[in-house]
C-alpha cells in the first residue's frame, strides 16, 4: 500500500467454508484513512446555519437551540463565512452570507430576539440555507449547511425520502449537510439520513454540555477531512461468489443505463464496470476515525483444503479541495468572461501543487503541477485570441475528467 491511501481489511466471520457446499458468510471491511499529520490545517468554512423556530420547538428545545447557534459562530475562524436562516411556515434569512467578523456579532446580537412560531417549513428552510452557500461556493473552502431542528416537517415538501434526496445531489454539487436534532422527540428517521446522504454529521442536543461535544466534533471533523465523495464496490471474483448485501444503511449508486441497460453515452467508466447491485455511498472519509462495514456473502464451496478467490473491494474518493472542482470553476469563468480570475486561479493552483511536491515528492502532484502549468501558458492568450479561449476551456473540462478518472483508479485491493 502507497503512503498517503487508505488501509483497507477484510475480516470473515469464519475462516474455513465447507467443500462443495453453498455457505454464507458475513466480512467485516474496516476502511482506515491515514492520519494527516501536518499536511493541512482547517479549510476556511461556508456555513448556512438553518435554524427552526417552529411551535414545536417552543420551549427548552429552541433556547438550546439558539445556544447550540451562538456557540457554532463565537467557535468559527474570522476569515469564514456564515449565515443564518430562521423559519417556521415562513422562511427568513435574518443574516446573509458574509465572513464571520462581520456577520457573526449581527447573528449573536439577534439570536435573542429569535422567538417560537408556527408550522415547520424545513425543506424550503434547507433550501434557503443552501442557496446562502452556494453563492459563495469557491475553491478551497469547505461548503456546509448546519440544520438545527427537531425535524418535525409538516409545511410544503415533507417527503423523508425526498428530503434525503436532495441532500444527496446537494452534496453531489459540493456542498454538504449536517444536522443537529433537538429534543428528545427529534425525527432521527429524518435528521440522520440527511446528514448520511448529504456528506455531513448528525448531531443530537439533549443539553447545553453537549454543545462544547457537537461543535468540537464537527470543526475537528472538517480539519480532519482525507476524502469526500466516497464509493466503494464489491467485485466478485468467478461464478462461485455473490455479494448478497451491505447491513450497513448505505445508498447504492447505480449505473447510469439506457433503455437497453447499456452504459449511457458519458456515463463514467468506473460507473459502467460490474459491481453486483452498485456502488456503495459512504460519503466523507476522516483522518484516524476507521469505518467499518459489513457485507454478507454467499459462497459456493471448492474443492478440500483450495482457497478460493471471493472478491475485490474497490474504494474511490475525491480529494478535498483538490479533484476537479477547480478546473470546473475554471471553465465557468471562462463563459462568464472571467478571464483575469481565470489566469489567478490558475496561478495559484500551479503553486499549490509545486508545493505539494516539494514537500512530498509525490509524482501525482508533479503531473498536477505541469499539466496546470502547460494550461496557464494557453490561458495567457485567451483574452487576445479566440482559439486559445477555445483550447483552455476545452482542455480545463478534459482535465477536470482526467482528474477524476485518476481519483476512481485509487482503488485499494485487501
Amino acid at each position: 500500500m502507497n503512503p498517503g491511501q487508505p488501509i483497507v481489511t477484510v475480516i470473515p466471520s469464519r475462516p474455513i467454508l465447507a467443500a462443495g457446499q453453498e455457505s454464507t458468510v458475513d466480512f467485516l471491511i474496516r476502511i482506515d484513512a491515514p492520519q494527516l499529520g501536518q499536511r493541512r490545517e482547517r479549510r476556511p468554512l461556508n456555513l448556512g446555519i438553518v435554524l427552526d423556530r417552529s411551535g414545536s420547538m417552543r420551549g427548552g428545545k429552541l433556547h438550546h437551540a439558539k445556544d447550540a447557534v451562538a456557540f457554532a459562530v463565537r467557535n468559527m475562524r474570522p476569515d469564514d463565512r456564515v449565515s443564518l436562516t430562521i423559519y417556521d411556515d415562513q422562511v427568513q434569512t435574518l443574516v446573509p452570507s458574509g465572513p464571520v467578523s462581520h456577520a457573526g456579532p449581527q447573528i449573536l446580537a439577534l439570536l435573542p430576539k429569535v422567538h417560537d412560531g408556527g408550522s415547520t417549513a424545513l425543506h424550503d428552510a434547507w433550501v434557503q440555507g443552501g442557496l446562502q452557500v452556494s453563492e459563495h461556493q469557491e475553491p478551497g473552502r469547505l461548503n456546509r449547511v448546519l440544520l438545527v431542528s427537531d425535524g418535525l416537517a409538516n409545511v410544503g415538501e415533507t417527503s423523508t425520502e425526498v428530503l434525503v434526496s436532495r441532500a444527496r445531489e446537494l452534496f453531489a454539487r459540493g456542498i454538504s449537510t449536517s444536522t443537529v436534532g433537538v429534543g428528545g422527540d427529534f425525527n432521527e428517521d429524518l435528521m440522520i439520513p440527511m446528514a448520511r446522504d448529504g456528506g455531513g454529521s448528525g448531531w443530537f442536543v439533549e443539553s447545553p454540555a453537549d454543545f462544547t461535544r457537537i461543535f468540537g466534533g464537527e470543526l475537528a471533523d472538517l480539519a480532519a477531512v482525507f476524502g469526500e465523495k466516497a464509493r466503494l464496490r464489491l467485485e466478485p471474483r468467478g461464478g462461485r461468489v455473490e455479494i448478497l448485501e451491505v447491513l450497513n444503511d448505505f445508498s447504492i449508486e447505480r449505473p447510469p443505463t439506457d433503455p437497453g441497460g447499456s452504459p449511457r453515452p458519458g456515463g463514467s467508466p468506473a460507473a459502467a464496470r460490474p459491481a453486483g447491485p452498485g456502488a456503495y455511498v459512504l460519503g466523507t472519509l476522516l483522518a484516524g476515525s476507521p469505518l467499518e462495514i459489513v457485507a454478507r456473502v454467499k459462497v459456493q464451496g471448492g474443492e478440500l483444503r483450495q482457497p478460493i478467490d471471493l472478491f475485490d473491494v474497490r474504494l474511490s474518493w475525491e480529494v478535498p479541495g483538490d479533484g476537479q472542482a477547480e478546473l470546473q470553476t475554471l471553465v465557468r469563468l471562462m463563459d462568464a468572461g472571467q478571464i483575469g480570475a481565470m489566469q489567478a486561479l490558475l496561478k495559484e493552483q500551479v503553486a499549490h501543487w509545486g508545493e505539494v511536491y516539494a514537500a512530498t515528492g509525490d509524482t501525482e502532484a508533479a503531473l498536477e503541477r505541469d499539466e496546470l502549468s502547460a494550461l496557464a501558458s494557453v490561458a495567457e492568450r485567451a483574452d487576445k485570441d479566440a482559439s486559445s479561449f477555445r483550447l483552455a476551456r476545452k482542455q480545463s473540462s478534459y482535465q477536470a475528467y482526467s482528474r477524476s478518472l485518476r481519483s476512481r483508479r485509487q482503488e485499494p485491493k485487501p
